[in-house]
């Protein structure tokens, strides 16, 4: 059931990006689960997942309208993501415990695990996880106010930009630039290789949303 839920929620989301289903558009939760042969409940289980991520808004009395993100909207949000997530690296990396900075070395260690894997879904968590703590290490919570106002916008299009990475050795790689940085203590170079791990991220996510926009402009009614 687990893993039906992942598509259903997989599927949705890509058409929500791609445009399959238009902005205000009410999701049709019968038509839904009749297409994937289930019931309403994990049909109305993705929606919530959507709903997290602010593709859809769950609208009492009526269900699931999307709401969708736009390419420009995307792009705009990593770019500033960039910048906020640079800034926590710098901070963090001055300020980061001995313990803390050990407990990221063993993220990133379990991440490598992940990678040599490809287990996909234990890499986002580990992923998020490593970002999260790296920010919180920065010890500035107006920081991590705003870098978390950004992971919503991008959270629907960083997951499924992972799911279609070819490959999740480049990504370790740019966390290991990273993790040297911080390890030396220069808080410079882990600023500057967080915003260019960022850049990289987004560049990869908009060339997907455009994509899978491309797509649906070309295909026939």
């Amino acid at each position: 059931m687990a893993r039906r839920l992942d598509e259903i929620t997989s599927t949705v989301e890509k058409e929500i990006l791609s445009g399959d289903f238009a902005v205000g558009e009410l999701i049709n939760e019968i038509a839904l689960g009749e297409r994937f042969g289930v019931s309403r409940t994990p049909v109305r289980e993705a929606l919530l997942k959507l709903s997290v991520t602010g593709l859809v808004k769950l609208v009492p009395g009526r269900g699931a309208v999307v709401v969708g993100i736009s390419l420009q909207r995307v792009f705009e949000s990593y770019e500033v993501l960039g910048e906020l997530q640079g800034m926590a690296a710098m901070l963090a990396t001055k300020r980061m415990t001995a313990f803390g900075l050990a407990q990221l070395l063993a993220l990133h260690n379990e991440i490598q695990a992940c990678v040599e894997a490809d287990d996909r879904a234990a890499y986002e968590l580990l992923d998020t996880r490593f970002h999260d703590l790296i920010a919180q290490s920065a010890a500035n919570e107006v920081l991590v106010e705003h870098i978390e106002d950004c992971k919503r916008i991008v959270a629907a299009v960083r997951h499924a930009s992972i799911e279609s990475h070819p490959s999740l050795t480049a990504v370790y790689a740019e966390h290991e630039r990273l993790i040297d940085a911080m390890r030396t203590g220069d808080a410079e170079a882990a600023r500057q290789a967080m915003r260019d791990h960022i850049k990289l991220r987004g560049g990869v996510a908009s060339k997907l949303v455009a994509t899978w926009q491309e797509q649906s402009i070309k295909a026939p009614a």
